[in-house]
């Protein structure tokens, strides 16, 4: 799983998640901003994060899930299910509820 943080339409940084048996297995992830850490959640558990203030940028690309919208051949090769985007952050103890239902 690769993960990137985004601010001002740049990469600021990219962390490598779950690697080995990632593949395989039902997980639950999430993402989170909070205006001051990205967060990568694994089954309710941190994996990966990176300090950054500021907005998140815009963008013209669509969201794309299991793809990369620039270059669409790089694809996640497995099932993709139940997915949710909300509006803003959701907390902790939501998220651990999410993660563990």
């Amino acid at each position: 799983m690769h993960t990137e943080s985004i601010g001002n339409g740049h990469v600021r940084g990219q962390q490598r998640g779950p690697d080995g048996g990632f593949n395989g297995t039902w997980h639950r992830v999430a993402g989170m901003y909070d205006g001051v850490q990205w967060k990568l959640c694994v089954d309710g558990v941190l994996a990966a994060g990176s300090l950054h203030t500021g907005v998140i940028a815009s963008t013209t690309y669509d969201v794309n899930l299991g793809r990369d919208a620039q270059n669409v051949t790089r694809l996640y090769k497995g099932p993709i299910d139940d997915v949710r985007i909300y509006h803003g952050a959701l907390p902790k103890s939501e998220i651990l509820k999410l993660a563990h239902p």
